[in-house]
């Protein structure tokens, strides 16, 4: 697991596997610790080659807490047998997937400051007339 930040949005790029013990446990507590701190995350899974119930369960279980603190989650890089899993399980319709960390930043960006309205109202201005 390698945390970076990009365009102040927390990345967890994850390797090998996400399985039952350490590496569903150590995954889970890092992120749950970053979702209570408000920052908004983005899953890196393009280097996970073995994922079992478990560490589904535990990125399930990640994407409730983010959803009920209102925190942003992404998931990108779902490839090989992680892609199976999540279709196999339904979770590609509840995970929001994205094909990069570009593409999952750009969107949860777009979330986290939606175009704001103007500050001073335009009213628009009747055409002059002409003498």
């Amino acid at each position: 697991m390698r945390i970076s930040e990009f365009e102040n949005i927390t990345v967890i790029s994850c390797r090998g596997r996400i399985a039952y013990r350490d590496e569903a446990e150590a995954l889970s507590l890092r992120a749950s610790s970053l979702l209570k701190q408000g920052r908004a995350l983005v899953f890196d899974l393009s280097e996970v080659r073995e994922l079992d119930g478990a560490g589904l369960g535990r990125l399930a279980g990640l994407v409730a807490q983010a959803n009920q603190l209102e925190t942003p989650i992404a998931f990108c890089g779902v490839t090989g047998l992680v892609r199976e899993l999540f279709q196999l399980t339904r979770l590609n319709s509840v995970f929001p997937i994205y094909a990069s960390v570009e593409i999952a930043v750009r969107d949860i960006r777009v979330r986290l400051h939606p175009q704001q309205p103007s500050a001073f109202p335009l009213e628009p201005v009747a055409p002059s007339t002409l003498l």
